[in-house]
């Protein structure tokens, strides 16, 4: 949930109004096109043309235009440059600019034309306080009583202030390994100058960080997440309807499915019913104690259903579901189990009703990727008559489709019939994971795959279906007063398990992955090799483990990637204790046996008890080693046990093998 924080910009703006000059002078109309880039990390530079249409008389001279018109293509070259690596030769043409501008306010002082390409060209190259000044000196060459040009260039300034926020902002947050509570303070004063539901995201995730310091923080984070959700689904509805949508009848926004809350149309069967489970939950603590932190945790299991929706059309990279433009009067928008931790922003089109100087553009969230901000027409949007769709929040990531997505595929498979299309993430993970599980399903299922880019498509519609199949939950619920994060129901996990590891090329590839079978097995996940959590003592905690059991156990050293999914089922399978950093290796305890144990070194936050609510649903015995806290939170590169804390997970490894204790391993 990491985020950019970008300055926010305009689309596409038009505008015509009047430059007046001294008294007696004639005047110009002016008409803007603003196609505006934001540059934070890539620094993609766009420039918005500002033309000069004379009258009878205009004051702007032929020669006037052509440096106007030179200071927009030196520009357009620096950008070029720019992104092409040639820094030297984007500087040489932003000095070119620069002089243009310069004889054209020796030809025309009193041209405000020349100053606001420049303000704009500061704008996109990210000079915000040159930006800040020239705009001020458009100011000045305006008349008093020219109101609508003076809103649009107050509107100017104001993001011009916005984008030095953002770029103090992202210098303090580092992508995430710099100091948290100074970005956040800059994100703050962001939403004071506009409150948009890409800034209130950046807040909730920035607070999910500190609250591994500060708990009490997890229920603001929750805030800002609803209202991201709220807000963007607002500005859904108000582009919807400026698409000529009907919208006459349900604009609700739907964050889970319950049996009395789900929008019109919905046919529903019960699969498994709301109920609760309980497990203890072991804090180890870096030293012993007679209270070692054993406490009871439960969980309310949502209901599980089989959803039928007619008419629906799947949106953006996480398929959020609406209805289908071209056959409904609705505008609602369902995010599913996984709540208000979908991004609606980044998977619909929008107009941003959170601005008071918008004036009817979308929002481009894809800033420039994408043509047309990303706006698709339905019409010419693909059409099923059905479909069954696993497609969800963050299904690309292991953790996502392992818990989530392959339960939903299984029971789906059962559930419609085989002509029926199986909507499923385009398979563009590294070890090609998704394409590995779906080659120990029955062959007919791969035949049914109609495949859905997850990582790089439009925010807008992007596929229609007459009869829409999917299976989903009401969120599972722990007792706390802030949702928690992608724990799947209990019924499916153990379905999961029960199917995957009764393969027949699982079972086939049993013998060599578990080469002795007369001895416990402890699976070790490593996060050496990935871009997060790589924990300090790695070496030494394995080094530990291995000297404390000897020969009594077997120790493997997992690295995800480097092992087939059919031998990764098969290891974990038979896995006594697991022991690892709170990452997506540690989703494969889905396929130990009940009884086996999994040591997490990780976070105690709601929103990071993914492995903890995946042991209890499986029967697992679970002890959880708190890292040393920071406020990076889950998103910092390097983690480290306390002092100490090594020391008690190999106890607890030992003790959990009835082996004998030893007390010099570290």
């Amino acid at each position: 949930m990491l985020f950019s924080g970008q300055p926010q910009i305009s689309q596409v703006t038009h505008f015509q109004s009047r430059f007046k000059h001294k008294p007696g002078s004639s005047f110009c109309a002016v008409a803007t096109t603003s196609v505006e880039r934001t540059m934070m990390t890539a620094v993609l530079l766009g420039l918005c043309l500002l033309l000069c249409c004379c009258t009878s008389v205009c004051i702007g001279s032929a020669r006037y235009d052509a440096e106007c018109d030179a200071i927009i293509s030196h520009a357009k070259q620096a950008a070029y440059y720019h992104n092409q690596g040639q820094l030297d030769a984007s500087e040489r043409e932003h000095a070119l600019a620069f002089e243009a501008f310069e004889r054209a306010v020796t030809i025309d002082p009193h041209d405000p034309q020349a100053f606001a390409n420049m303000a704009i060209y500061s704008y996109n190259s990210q000079r915000f306080d040159h930006c800040l000044e020239y705009w001020e000196q458009v100011l000045k060459r305006l008349s008093a009583d020219d109101v609508q040009m003076h809103a649009v260039v107050a509107a100017k300034m104001r993001d011009c202030r916005f984008g030095r926020l953002s770029v103090n902002r992202d210098k303090a947050y580092n992508a995430g390994q710099g100091n948290i509570t100074e970005a956040l303070e800059w994100a703050q004063k962001q939403l004071a100058m506009i409150p948009s539901p890409e800034t209130h995201s950046g807040i909730a995730t920035m607070l999910l960080m500190k609250s591994e310091t500060d708990p009490s923080l997890q229920a603001t984070a929750h805030q800002h997440f609803e209202q991201a959700a709220h807000i963007a689904h607002r500005g859904f509805v108000a582009g919807a309807r400026a698409r000529g949508w009907r919208c006459t009848q349900s604009d609700r926004l739907y964050t889970g499915w319950r049996r009395r809350n789900m929008p019109p149309g919905t046919r529903v069967q019960r699969l498994d019913s709301e109920h609760k489970f309980s497990g203890s939950v072991r804090l180890l603590s870096p030293t012993p104690s007679e209270d070692d932190g054993v406490a009871t945790q439960t969980y309310t299991q949502g209901t599980v259903w089989h959803i039928t929706l007619p008419n629906a059309a799947l949106f953006g990279n996480d398929g959020l579901i609406a209805p289908s433009p071209t056959h409904n009067t609705d505008c609602w928008l369902q995010l599913g189990s996984a709540g208000v931790y979908v991004n609606v922003l980044a998977n619909v089109q929008v107009q941003p009703v959170w601005d008071e100087y918008s004036s009817g553009q979308f929002f481009d969230f894809s800033r420039g990727r994408l043509p047309n901000h990303g706006m698709q027409q339905p019409q010419q949007v693909p059409l099923l008559t059905s479909a069954a769709t696993v497609v969800s929040y963050a299904v690309r990531s292991y953790f996502h489709f392992l818990t989530e997505a392959l339960g939903r595929l299984l029971v789906l498979i059962d559930l419609t019939p085989e002509t029926t299309p199986l909507v499923l993430p385009q398979d563009d993970t590294g070890n090609k994971f998704i394409t590995q599980y779906l080659d120990l399903l029955p062959s007919t299922v791969a035949a049914r795959v109609f495949p859905y880019d997850t990582k790089s498509g439009f925010n807008d519609i992007r596929l229609r279906i007459e009869t829409l199949h999917i299976v989903d939950w009401q969120t599972t619920d722990d007792g706390s007063d802030v949702q928690t994060h992608a724990l799947a129901p209990r019924w499916l996990l153990r379905r999961v398990r029960d199917t995957m590891t009764a393969n027949d090329a699982v079972k086939a590839v049993l013998p060599s992955v578990h080469t002795h079978a007369d001895r416990p097995l402890i699976i070790i996940a490593s996060r050496k090799t990935e871009r997060m959590r790589i924990l300090d003592e790695e070496d030494a905690l394995i080094g530990a483990i291995e000297t404390a059991v000897g020969n009594h156990a077997r120790v493997v050293v997992f690295r995800g990637q480097e092992m087939p999914i059919a031998n990764t089922i098969a290891l974990f399978s038979q896995a006594d204790v697991v022991v690892g950093v709170h990452g997506g290796a540690l989703a494969n305890v889905i396929f130990c046996p009940s009884g086996a144990a999994l040591f997490e070194i990780g976070f105690n936050t709601t929103h990071t008890q993914h492995y903890r609510h995946l042991a209890l649903a499986l029967d697992l015995s679970y002890s959880l080693s708190p890292l040393v806290p920071d406020e990076r939170g889950v998103g910092r590169k390097r983690v480290a046990l306390p002092d100490g804390a090594a020391a008690r997970i190999v106890a607890g490894v030992t003790a959990h093998l009835n082996l004998p204790s030893h007390h010099d391993e570290l």
